[in-house]
């Protein structure tokens, strides 16, 4: 499901909608959601007023993935090759860029920050990203990147510092061949 272009529509049909009950904009949700993911959520037989709030909370729970997103079409900018110079490959090109940066603009992450922290997020290693994430997991959009260097700053801290020393210490033994002893009398 593509849950923003969904939500955004539901959002102008229904959602935003003062005349409309939250009972009656859950009766439309449940109509206008397909996806058998939400099926449990959607068939949940309690009613009243606040169950479209919760329902609606559990769906951009399950559904919104806006730093997945983001991250994803910075990747795919960042990941464009070189084109020769001929029309139709700056045509393409052009296109494919103006389309990775609408659908940036679209996520509501459309800057230079953002964009920074995508990279990062992209340079360091899987263990880093896993503290990154849970550290963000309660963010719903792309955490800043000096909140990120932060981060990192203070995980480094905490990794032993291995000088120069340590690491031939820690290395195995590198032996010479032994030599044949040449006086033989």
């Amino acid at each position: 499901m593509k849950w923003a272009t969904f939500w955004a529509a539901f959002q102008s049909a229904v959602g935003t909608k003062e005349s409309l009950s939250n009972t009656t904009k859950l009766i439309y949700l449940r109509k206008a959601i397909k996806d058998p993911e939400c099926q449990i959520l959607l068939t949940d037989p309690r009613e009243g007023e606040d169950m479209y709030d919760i329902i609606v909370k559990e769906l951009h729970a399950l559904f919104d993935r806006t730093k997945e997103v983001h991250r994803n079409l910075v990747q795919q900018l960042i990941g464009l090759t070189s084109i020769k110079e001929t029309r139709g490959e700056i045509r393409r090109l052009m296109s494919t860029v103006k389309s990775l940066i609408s659908s940036i603009k679209r996520t509501g992450t459309y800057c230079l920050d953002t964009f920074i922290t995508s990279i990062l997020y992209a340079l360091v290693p899987t263990k880093m990203k896993t503290l990154w994430e849970q550290h963000t997991k309660g963010h719903k959009l792309v955490t800043g990147v000096q909140e990120m260097i932060e981060h990192f700053s203070e995980h480094a801290e905490t990794l032993p510092s291995t000088p120069f020393t340590q690491e031939r210490h820690d290395a195995p033994e590198k032996r010479l061949p032994r030599r044949a002893d040449k006086r033989k009398g």
